[in-house]
């Protein structure tokens, strides 16, 4: 596995294209699941944990783990931001030529 990167999101970034772009790359015939293994909240900050496997339209296996903090402020998402395998994010959406050789 790749190293985990932590991606900071506002929820203009959340909703203003980014994950409509991400959700268009998977296969639409075959099932997305999202199995949550635990959400612990305190104040202001809850923490979500989840695992996410299906297909893509590149035909790459999706399988990544996900730790997400969300911030909230007056009763709404301020902030996410998600800890997850950015590398095998990328390959498996956007194909291998997504991911710089190292």
């Amino acid at each position: 596995m790749s190293a985990t990167t932590c991606c900071r999101l506002t929820p203009s970034g959340v909703f203003g294209g980014f994950y409509s772009r991400a959700v268009a790359r998977f296969d639409p015939d075959t099932p997305t699941n999202l199995t949550l293994r635990s959400i612990v909240a305190d104040d202001d900050v809850a923490v979500a944990q989840w695992r996410t496997t299906g297909r893509t339209v590149t035909g790459a296996d999706y399988d990544i783990s996900y730790c997400v903090v969300f911030t909230v402020r007056d009763g709404r998402i301020a902030e996410v931001q998600e800890y997850l395998d950015t590398a095998h994010f990328e390959q498996a959406l956007f194909g291998p030529a997504a991911v710089p050789a190292r």
